[in-house]
């Protein structure tokens, strides 16, 4: 809400320095597990997302200024909205941590909307809530029965998620295996430690009960190609025939002369591989180095990232006896997009396979769970989080976390889920919600300044009253 008050009266320069302290201090609070990688990204990133923050600021501006009265705080939604979704993509894929919409994680009334508008619905009705309290606090003394409207307009927004009907899912059963085998605090060499980790989902899926659907090991159980690898070979085939069940499993692999992916590869349960996914949306400057010879000789902390790995292009989809599931890698969660391909190539569940030992004890992890939490609601499908080295969860289609596990700790979750029967309107429709806002600023824009060309040279300017100030 200050900031939106701020926006409503503020001069352009104003705007700028009140959007760039507000930025600077919040992604520097939520991003400071970054500074693990050096303070150049964490400055680096922080500074990136602030630009991103005040640049939409000020195209709402050039909307507010065209505006009128209780109608100029409006535009703070919009704008705000568009500088959210531009900077989740851009540049070099963006950076989504901070959306509003993900605030509303834990807060089941609200995402039932999720499937309907995405997360993106989520934060236009944040920033419209907060716009709409402020001039609740402007009209408070001067036109009391007017923010008591407002107030009344608020507390009706709020309620209309909870008409909406709860996330389900109604096929066929399922029970997974999420295997947690955990990596060695402080690993600074995968490779060093990497028999550890193996023989610790070795030992783990050993104590499975019954007779999984589907076992997972996550992202970082395999920092050599266990294809091409022999003893890791061996053992994985052994597991998975022992186990008697087709496997999910995560693995660097070898891509030939165009470099490696980081993969989830598909066994069945006579222990071949009968698929992979590669990974889409690659970690700037963690798997792949933008500007690498420009950059490479100034920062030394690139020097951790060697080689580039290569991005895929394929939304693969994994088939087992009771229905086909997309084994999202890690920072793909957080695109929206992403997800919904998978899911319209004809996923039912959604498994993210995530890897966060390098961010040791921060809240990296659990920030990371509220993407999963935003993608099983609006999809209404169970979604297995499962980490290396946690927080791995089991996630129900209202996006409540029903289970998870401690960081750096093995552990093995066994849970019963249903796969979907259907798609959302989300997944049908996409980011509407962003689209009409764009389409919405871009026309109002359009027609003040046609307006004010066909307006008389000579006309009076209106007159400003202490109510539209």
């Amino acid at each position: 809400m200050p900031l939106a008050l701020h926006f409503k009266f503020a001069s352009t320069k104003a705007l700028a320095v009140g959007t760039a302290a507000f930025a600077l201090v919040f992604f520097g609070s939520l991003l400071y597990w970054i500074s693990l990688f050096g303070k150049p990204a964490f400055i680096g990133l922080v500074v990136v997302q602030t630009l991103w923050v005040v640049t939409a600021l000020q195209l709402g501006r050039m909307l507010r200024d065209r505006a009128g009265g209780s109608w100029k705080i409006l535009a703070f939604a919009p704008a705000f909205l568009l500088g959210e979704y531009a900077r989740s993509y851009l540049p070099w894929g963006g950076f989504a941590w901070g959306g509003l919409g993900y605030t509303l994680h834990d807060y089941l009334p609200a995402l039932r909307l999720a499937p309907y508008t995405g997360v993106w619905g989520l934060s236009l009705i944040l920033l419209l809530v907060n716009c709409i309290l402020a001039e609740a606090l402007l009209r408070a003394r001067s036109k009391p029965r007017f923010a008591a409207a407002l107030i009344a307009a608020v507390a009706v927004i709020g309620a209309l998620p909870v008409l909406l009907p709860a996330g389900s899912a109604e096929g066929t059963e399922a029970r997974l295996a999420l295997v947690q085998g955990n990596v060695p605090e402080a690993n600074t060499d995968p490779l060093a430690d990497d028999d550890e980790v193996v023989a610790n989902h070795v030992s783990l899926t050993g104590e499975i009960r019954g007779d999984p659907s589907l076992v997972i090991w996550p992202e970082g159980s395999f920092d050599r190609d266990p294809r091409a690898y022999e003893p890791y070979a061996s053992v994985l085939q052994q597991t998975v025939r022992e186990t008697a069940a087709p496997f999910a499993v995560g693995a660097t692999t070898r891509g030939g002369e165009a470099g490696p992916h980081n993969s989830t590869l598909f066994l069945e349960s006579h222990g071949e591989v009968a698929g992979q996914y590669d990974k889409q949306r690659l970690v700037p400057f963690g798997e792949f180095v933008p500007l690498r010879s420009a950059l490479q000789p100034i920062f030394s902390e690139l020097d951790r990232v060697p080689i580039d790995l290569m991005a895929g292009d394929t939304p693969t989809v994994f088939s087992i006896d009771e229905g086909t599931f997309a084994s999202i890698i890690c920072y793909e969660s957080t695109y929206p997009d992403l997800v919904r391909g998978f899911v319209n190539n004809g996923a039912r569940l959604l498994v993210v396979s995530a890897n966060f030992s390098s961010y040791e004890r921060t809240a990296a992890a659990e920030q990371h769970l509220a993407f999963s939490q935003m993608r099983a609601a609006e999809h209404r499908m169970w979604l297995a989080h499962a980490a290396v080295s946690g927080r791995s969860a089991v996630i129900d289609p209202t996006g409540d976390v029903l289970t998870k596990t401690r960081l750096f700790e093995p552990a093995l979750l066994e849970p019963e889920v249903r796969f979907a029967d259907g798609v959302t309107p989300y997944a049908r429709f996409g980011d509407w919600v962003v689209v009409l806002a764009g389409v919405g600023v871009v026309l109002a824009i359009g027609v003040s300044l046609t307006r004010k060309r066909s307006e008389p040279e000579d006309a009076p300017a209106p007159e400003a009253s202490l109510q539209e100030s």
